[in-house]
């Protein structure tokens, strides 16, 4: 299996296992043409559409402890990269955040986050889990309202199987062939 190499190849790969997710789910999943929007995928559960924004971290900075970047590039009028800005409603209505080596989802709302552009998210026994621990595994936030079946019956089943997750896993963690 084939390294993933950079970020944006994860960043890619997040979206796709998000898509799977959501569709899984019983939500209606579509991606905006380009890559000018500042969402990465629409997400429609049969009563309202929502822009999510997927970030993906694939390591530690401590036992339990990741950090995320959840902010958006700002670029001055001649196109030069200024500085890391926090999303805002106007952008995107949620921020899905995967800690791949946990296989843990956060769903927050935009304005859960406020003026950040980076969270500190802890997974396992780690004693500052409880922080966002609200927003862990949060899919109501996209299913609430809306009229969206699952396609399965099976879902928590197909995900304790964490096929895509551990394919995922694999792509980022360092191949014991290549040593």
């Amino acid at each position: 299996m084939r390294k993933v190499r950079n970020t944006k190849q994860l960043g890619e790969l997040g979206e796709l296992l998000f898509a799977c997710n959501a569709a899984l789910r019983g939500l209606g999943v579509s991606w905006p043409h380009g890559a000018s929007e500042r969402y990465d995928c629409l997400i429609d559960n049969g009563r309202r559409i929502s822009r999510v924004q997927v970030k993906v971290v694939g390591r530690a900075y401590a036992k339990n402890a990741y950090s995320v970047g959840c902010g958006r590039q700002s670029y001055t009028t001649r196109g030069v990269p200024r500085k890391c800005v926090p999303y805002s409603p106007k952008d995107v209505d949620c921020l899905a955040l995967y800690v791949v080596l946990e296989n843990v989802w956060f769903l927050f709302p935009v304005q859960a986050l406020g003026k950040r552009v980076c969270v500190a998210l802890f997974t396992g026994d780690h004693p500052k889990r409880k922080i966002w621990a609200q927003y862990e595994a949060n899919w109501e936030l996209l299913t609430k309202g809306g009229i969206c079946r699952p396609k399965t019956k099976w879902i928590d089943r197909i995900f304790a199987s964490a096929e895509a997750e551990a394919i995922l896993l694999l792509a980022v963690s360092d191949d014991p062939q290549e040593k």
